[in-house]
């Protein structure tokens, strides 16, 4: 991953699915050299843990549109869902000096079908930060409740 990050700084979209051996270290050095990533899918990738994603959301979170951490249990928790509604705060407050060629997209698509370690709270937070939700999977789910799911329901068609 580290070659894959080094050769290609712009990439944008990443799709790891079914990579069984795609590690936290590689996931981090995407996430540090490629700042322009806009779309990550990771379902699958059962050695990835809630450290490798927080550095991933963290490190690239501006520019994320869509995330796929469809069966990524239990790497996948409110920690997770908190840096990202964190990183869609920080889109929202990004100064208005920025140049318009290059806006900052905001997650947009997030699907955390099976994430048995997310709550509501962390569902609420993504949804209360992230303006450009439009999609939200979180069947499977179970400490999520129908409270949160009206809520990022609400947040998708805002």
């Amino acid at each position: 991953m580290l070659r894959v990050a080094e050769k290609l700084p712009h990439l944008r979209h990443l799709e790891l699915s079914g990579c069984r051996n795609i590690t936290d270290k590689g996931l981090v050095a995407v996430a540090g050299r490629c700042r322009n990533l806009q779309a990550v899918a990771l379902r699958h990738c059962y050695r990835l843990t809630e450290a490798g994603l927080i550095q991933l959301v963290a490190g690239s979170g501006a520019h994320l549109r869509t995330l796929n951490f469809k069966d990524l249990a239990p790497a996948v928790s409110d920690a997770v869902l908190l840096q990202i509604a964190n990183n869609c705060r920080l889109v929202r407050l990004a100064p208005l000096s920025l140049p318009r060629a290059s806006p900052l997209p905001q997650l947009n698509t997030l699907n955390l079908s099976g994430a048995l370690r997310t709550t509501d709270a962390g569902v609420k937070a993504v949804a209360e930060q992230c303006r450009s939700l439009r999609s939200v999977n979180a069947s499977g789910c179970c400490a999520v409740t129908l409270s949160a799911s009206s809520s990022a329901h609400s947040a998708c068609f805002r």
